[in-house]
């Protein structure tokens, strides 16, 4: 019984050091990998055949919703987007319900969380509505051509960036959109 209690007593203070010592490389490299991020910002180049934005004289005015804080070619942009990023899927066999899925999910929410920044900097001046539009489209113009090609490299990044400001950085100076 002795041997059992004091080999236990050991486990414990062995786990403990270790789980110490791990959470200090784990927060020493995680503070190395953000000091680099921020000195040398990775340019992610997504190469597509065509341009999806080139739809966009197909999209009829009377298809979307339009968006009061930044015009109609704002709108008929996030009509493509929800177009491409999403679909719709039936909950159950003869149930009449259905339920929206999204196609990489990482990059439609980053958008709508950019989309919540920038109507939030309006909101609060600290931005104009024309240099917000300016950003907004260019994080639609990424978003919207990067569908059909391979985005891991960006969902990587995506996942790695904190805040929506993060995120819009990352779309309107990480990401360039290359045309073969």
């Amino acid at each position: 019984m002795k041997k059992l209690l004091l080999f236990s007593i050991l486990v414990t203070i062995f786990s403990q050091s270790f789980s110490q010592n791990l959470a200090m490389v784990v927060k020493e490299n995680k503070s190395i990998s953000s000091a680099t991020n921020a000195t040398n910002p990775t340019i992610i180049e997504i190469q597509v055949s065509w341009l999806k934005t080139d739809q966009l004289d197909e999209v009829k005015s009377e298809d979307i919703e339009k968006d009061d804080l930044f015009g109609e070619n704002i709108s008929k942009k996030k009509h493509l987007l929800d177009e491409t990023y999403t679909y719709k899927e039936a909950i159950a066999p003869g149930n009449p319900a259905k339920r929206t899925m999204f196609r990489k999910p990482a990059i439609y929410n980053s958008v709508v969380s950019v989309e919540h920044l920038l109507r939030k900097n309006i909101r609060k001046n600290l931005m104009s509505k024309e240099q917000a539009e300016k950003l907004y489209d260019n994080v639609l113009d990424v978003a919207i051509n990067s569908y059909s090609s391979n985005t891991e490299a960006l969902e990587q990044e995506i996942s790695k960036t904190k805040n929506s400001d993060d995120l819009l950085t990352l779309f309107t100076q990480n990401v360039r959109v290359v045309k073969l």
